[in-house]
Formats: structure tokens, sequence, C-alpha cells
């Protein structure tokens, strides 16, 4: 009865050591863990503070690089305008006077202003491909689209509207057309002589774009005077390479020394936890082993007896 009572006592303390030591386990994974995070948190802390700083001056250099490269930009543009004023100055005030001339010659003979526009030389008398896909335009404008979104806007089908639409629309455009016309037939020496000079006009104003677009285009920039933008960008950009390549250093610095030791003074923080934590453990281990070692003991000492009774 006593080893019965011994047993069960000896099986109830193994259970709760048992239970003890799993927990023991757990604390000691969750501490573990923790440790970790801690250690990884302070790294990863450290090296972007360590990043942080020369992004900073990057960003910095950056801005400036920004700021002198449009101050230089501005400048440029200035010799580009200066440049072309100075290149077209010529074509510019010849279409000046020729302007005038235009002006006077209409005015001296009582020809409209109205026929010296685009619109008019268009429509009685264009002049390359550009005008006379105007006058394209314009007619299928006036006698097309027009006329079909007018009727569109009208509610319901009616045939009546429809040819009323189009009948105003030829008259009102065609009565245009033939004043036009009529002008020209008028006045058309003078309508010559303006075609003429409009001519000229165009094709210096064509000349003005040409030598625009080449001086544009030109990639020299030893006409603009911009060396000291270029050589306050140089220094910027030296500047940023040596911050770039500095902070590599740090870094790589970083990486071979200082996380080791963040590492290892996190880790000694947690030692004196982890080895109270693993004694325990041990000893709980310890325990559980002598504890299962007295349940053996008294499993012989039961079948022993049993034996004895038996043979009785």
């Amino acid at each position: 009865m006593l080893q019965n009572e011994d047993r069960e006592k000896y099986e109830t303390e193994l259970n709760g050591i048992t239970i003890q030591r799993e927990q023991l386990k757990k604390t000691l994974q969750d501490t573990n863990r923790e440790l970790a995070k801690e250690r990884d948190s302070l790294i990863k802390s450290r090296r972007g503070d360590i990043s942080g700083n020369f992004d900073k001056q990057v960003k910095a250099i950056d801005a400036q690089l920004r700021a002198i490269s449009d101050k230089r930009q501005k400048a440029r543009n200035q010799g580009v305008k200066a440049r072309v004023e100075e290149r077209t100055a010529a074509l510019v005030q010849e279409n000046a006077s020729l302007r005038e001339r235009l002006s006077n010659l209409y005015k001296d003979n009582g020809v409209p202003a109205f026929c010296r526009s685009s619109l008019f030389f268009i429509c009685t008398m264009p002049h390359g491909i550009g005008e006379k896909l105007g006058a394209l335009g314009l007619f299928i404008l006036a006698f097309g689209l027009l006329p079909g979104v007018i009727n569109l806007l009208i509610p319901g089908e009616n045939f009546l509207i429809w040819a009323a639409v189009y009948f105003v629309d030829i008259l009102l455009f065609g009565a245009l057309y033939v004043s036009m016309s009529n002008q020209k037939a008028k006045h058309i020496g003078v309508i010559r002589q303006g075609r003429g000079i409009r001519d000229q006009i165009q094709a210096n104003d064509r000349q003005i774009k040409k030598i625009t677009r080449e001086i544009r285009r030109d990639k020299d920039d030893a006409l603009y005077d911009l060396q000291s933008f270029d050589d306050e960008l140089a220094r910027n950009s030296q500047g940023k390479e040596d911050i770039l390549r500095k902070k590599a250093e740090a870094l790589e610095q970083f990486d071979a020394v200082t996380r080791n030791v963040l590492a290892d003074e996190t880790a000694e923080r947690y030692k004196p936890k982890i080895a109270e934590l693993s004694e325990q453990l041990s000893a709980a281990e310890q325990k559980i082993k002598e504890l299962e070692e007295r349940l053996k003991d008294y499993g012989k000492t039961g079948d022993d007896q049993g034996n004895i009774q038996g043979q009785r």
C-alpha cells in the first residue's frame, strides 16, 4: 500500500515537473526570439541612421544640382533667344517692311483690309499645300459639318427642315464667297501684288523657323558662356560622389564590425535571463530523469513481489 502511495506521489510530481519543463522551454524560446527581434531591430535602426545621415547630404546636393541646372538652362535659353534674334533680325525687319508695304498698297488703292487676310487668300487665291488643304477644310466645314451638326441638334426628322438648313447654309457661305470673288475681280492687280508680298512674308517666316530650329538643335554650348554653371555642377557632382563613397565605406564598416558589437551587446543583456532559464530547464530535466528512474525501480519491485506471490 505504501509503495502505491509513493508511486502516485512520484507520478504526480513527474507530471508537474514535465509541465514546468515545457513552460521553461517555451519561455526560453520566447526569450531567444525576443533577443533576436531586439538585436535585428537595433542593427536595422543604427544602420538606417548611418544611411539616413548620408542620404540627407545627398538630397541637399541633389537640390543644389537641380537649382544650378535650372539656372544654366535659363541662361542657355536666353543665349539661344539672343542668337535667334541676331540671326533672324534682317528677316524680321524685312517682314515688318513687307507688312507695312502691303497695308499701304491696300489703303492707297481702296482695297478692304479683309482682302489681305489669310481667309481671303485661302478662299480666292491659295498658294502652297497648306493653304490648299485649308481651302478644302473650309469647304467641308461650311457645306458638310456645320449644317450636319445643326440638323442633329434639331429634334425629329423633317426633310423640309433639313433642306432649309442646307439652303440657308449655301446661301450664306455662297454669298460670302461671291462677295470675296467680286472683290478679287475688282482689285485683281492689287490683290496679285498682295499675294506676292504675302508669299515673300511666308517664305521669310519659313526661313526664320528653320534658323530657329537649327539653333535650338545645336548642342554646342560654347557660345552661351555657361562655364561657370558647368564648373559648379562638376564640383557638386564630385561632392555627391564623395558622400556616396563615404556612405558605402561606413556601411561596410558597420556590417563588418559594428553589427557584431551590437549583436554581442544585446546578447550580453539577455545572457543572465537565458542562463537562469537554461539552468532551471536543466534542473527540471534532471529531476524528471530521477523521477523516471524511481518509477522504473518501483515497477521492478512490483513485478518481483507479484512473481513471489505467484510462486506461493
